[in-house]
């Protein structure tokens, strides 16, 4: 998620694109939330007030109860800063790349807007990711195990999601310098 964040930083920086400098933040909170903003780091004691609250004792928000998936069902799970979290790789990597691909409309207003739009096969691999952990946490990994067991496949696909957001930030970086190289070409007039 920093390296995300870093590459939508220098792209923000590249095209004054306020859209980049927003997924630079949403990056830059998802990179601190994850390591819980260097408590181990720097060998941070968690507030008591925050340990109270917070299911697993750290400082960071999203394991706070009232948005933390653990022992939520129904409408209070939609709360969740996980499922927040999956609503927005949807939307923003599957289905917009997809409705941008389909309808003529929404493209001429992302371009409009000037909404950076990912490669829908980038959207693919959210997909194939989400489906892996769904398929080998329902059906392949063996029952009556402890918690931690089950946890390492959703930290695993927690991982491979970075990633692919890591590699839409250096993709949409690498669209910006060769929109410039070739503005910047076509400019000079000894070529």
């Amino acid at each position: 998620f920093f390296i995300a964040a870093i590459f939508f930083f220098r792209t923000y920086l590249l095209s004054r694109n306020f859209f980049f400098l927003f997924l630079c933040v949403i990056f830059v909170l998802g990179a601190g939330e994850e390591l819980s903003w260097g408590q181990r780091i720097f060998n941070l004691k968690t507030p008591d007030f925050l340990n109270e609250i917070n299911e697993q004792g750290e400082i960071n928000f999203h394991n706070i109860s009232l948005v933390n998936a653990k022992s939520k069902h129904g409408v209070a799970k939609l709360l969740t800063i996980e499922f927040q979290y999956k609503l927005f790789w949807l939307f923003y990597c599957v289905i917009l790349p997809f409705g941008v691909f389909v309808m003529e409309s929404l493209s001429l207003l992302t371009q409009k807007i000037k909404l950076p739009v990912p490669p829908i096969t980038l959207g693919i691999f959210f997909l194939i990711n989400w489906t892996i952990f769904r398929v080998t946490s329902s059906f392949l990994l063996p029952p009556n195990m402890s918690i931690p067991y089950y946890g390492g496949i959703n930290e695993l696909r927690e991982c491979v999601s970075a990633f692919l957001f890591m590699m839409l930030s250096i993709y949409f970086f690498n669209s910006i310098i060769g929109r410039s190289h070739v503005y910047t070409t076509l400019k000079d007039p000894e070529l």
